[in-house]
C-alpha cells in the first residue's frame, strides 16, 4: 500500500495548512456576517483539536485533548473512546511501528483513557446537568411568557 505522506510529520503539516485553508476560505464567505464567522470559527476549533490531539507528544497534553475532546463530541464516554481510538489507529499506522510497539502503544493509550475515566464521567455530568438548568430556565421564561 503506498501512503500519501512519507512521515507523520509531513502529514500533520499538510493537515494544519488545510485546516488554515478551509477557514480562511469559510470566513471569507461569511463576509461582514458576525454571528456566522463566529459559528464558523467555533465549528472549525473542531478541526484544530484533531490535529492538536495527533500532535501530542506528551502524556499531560494527550489527556488534556481527550477531555477536550470529549467535550466537543457530546459527553458521550463510548464516542470519545472511538473517536480518540480511531485517532491513534491512524498516528500509530502512519508511524509503521512494530508489531510489539504497536501492542505497547495500544496498552499505552488503554491506560490513559482508563485513568480519565472518572474525570470523563464527572465531564459528562456536569454538561448534563448545564443542559437541564438551561432546560428548565427557558421553561420558566415560556411560563412567564404565557402570563
Amino acid at each position: 500500500s503506498c501512503l500519501p505522506f512519507l512521515t507523520p510529520k509531513r502529514a500533520l503539516l499538510r493537515m494544519q495548512d488545510d485546516i488554515q485553508l478551509l477557514q480562511q476560505y469559510f470566513l471569507e464567505r461569511a463576509g461582514g456576517h458576525v454571528t456566522l464567522a463566529r459559528i464558523l470559527t467555533n465549528e472549525m476549533r473542531m478541526l484544530e483539536v484533531i490535529f492538536e490531539c495527533l500532535s501530542v507528544e506528551d502524556t499531560d497534553s494527550l489527556q488534556t485533548m481527550i477531555v477536550v475532546l470529549h467535550k466537543r463530541t457530546g459527553a458521550d464516554t463510548l464516542v470519545t473512546r472511538y473517536f480518540v481510538g480511531d485517532l491513534w489507529a491512524l498516528v500509530t499506522t502512519l508511524a509503521k511501528p512494530a508489531r510489539r510497539r504497536d501492542n505497547a502503544r495500544n496498552e499505552y493509550l488503554r491506560g490513559v483513557m482508563q485513568g480519565l475515566e472518572p474525570d470523563l464521567e464527572m465531564v459528562s455530568k456536569g454538561m448534563k446537568q448545564q443542559h437541564w438548568d438551561l432546560t428548565k430556565a427557558k421553561e420558566k421564561r415560556n411560563n412567564v411568557a404565557d402570563l
